[in-house]
């Protein structure tokens, strides 16, 4: 099995000072444009999962992020029948990394780890970029209170996220 991340491709509307007119989609910050691309990413999700010769051993989305475990063998049929769906929808297909033996990949918050050539479950983590200053919102700072609440929410990434204790124990 291969612990895969495929990432919907973006489009963006001005490039270089250029305006480009939108042709397909939602108007870009819309309060229902997040709605409407949510059902249409639901749609498309089940019809190509309904469909698709390949089944994932799991699949796992949010937003346009989705984290898929395949054989490596049937990755390649597997991404051309999801862009087969929708032609207006292209994922893009991201390679774990992998040393030690075990395949590792960011998705959201985590760094998902499955030993290589195994049925195990996959080892969870907190995933930090590399560009991670350890830095947060100062108490003091101008920003709204509910701002510096959600500070303190997301630090309890290290009880919720770790899968196993050592990893809760290593993140605290």
């Amino acid at each position: 099995m291969s612990l895969l991340k495929f990432v919907l491709n973006n489009s963006y509307f001005v490039f270089e000072g250029t305006h480009y007119h939108q042709i397909f989609g939602c108007a870009m910050g819309s309060p229902v444009s997040a709605v409407i691309a949510e059902l249409v990413m639901e749609h498309i999700e089940t019809v190509a999962l309904g469909t698709s010769p390949v089944k994932p051993r799991w699949w796992r989305r949010y937003v346009d992020d989705s984290n898929a475990c395949i054989k490596t063998d049937e990755l390649e049929a597997f991404h051309t029948h999801l862009n087969s769906v929708d032609p207006n929808i292209q994922f893009t297909v991201e390679r774990p990394s992998a040393n030690n033996g075990k395949s590792s990949i960011p998705f959201l918050d985590t760094y998902l780890t499955v030993p290589l050539n195994s049925n195990c479950q996959p080892e969870v983590k907190v995933y930090r970029k590399a560009t991670h200053t350890d830095k947060y919102l100062p108490f003091d700072s101008h920003h709204p209170a509910n701002h510096k609440r959600s500070v303190v929410t997301t630090l309890r990434r290290a009880d919720v996220i770790p899968s196993n204790p050592v990893l809760c124990a290593e993140e605290k």
